[in-house]
């Protein structure tokens, strides 16, 4: 094993979704639940005192459009949020087949840009859409693909 990578080994924390397709209306509904064990923030500036926790946000597309993201609102200083947000993509079936999910959780920094905490991809073929159905997935980096 290659030690000596930074010690985190997808300690990001996980996020809570779930999914659900209406044949009915041709749309995939997408639940943002809650995250838990959001790493903390990163502080380059020890003077700064709210570094102590993130304020996350999700932002969900359906890989490759990324026009159509939807966002969920800000959670305020916690490691552990709870959305609860529900969200719907009008897409028609086969399309939605060929699509990934991609779930970012992204800390609001209202002094820099803001700062992607993980991501979740969940290639929707994979997926058994009309049953609908949710998961616990850990956070992985979003870091340049490398390739």
């Amino acid at each position: 094993g290659s030690s000596g990578s930074s010690g985190s080994k997808y300690q990001l924390g996980m996020l809570h979704f779930s999914t659900q397709y209406d044949l009915l209306h041709n749309h995939l509904t997408v639940r943002v639940i809650e995250a838990r064990d959001l790493p903390p923030p990163i502080s380059h500036d020890g003077s700064r005192q709210d570094m102590a926790h993130s304020n996350p946000y999700v932002k969900i597309c359906l890989l490759p459009d990324q026009k159509n993201s939807k966002q969920t609102g800000v959670k305020r200083k916690t490691q552990k949020p709870v959305f609860e947000e529900r969200y719907t993509f009008e897409i028609p079936f086969l399309e939605a087949q060929r699509r990934t999910l991609l779930l970012t959780v992204v800390d609001f920094d209202k002094f820099s840009r803001h700062c992607v905490i993980g991501k979740v991809s969940v290639p929707l073929c994979e997926v058994d859409l009309v049953k609908g159905g949710h998961w616990w997935k850990a956070l992985i980096p979003s870091g340049p693909s490398s390739g």
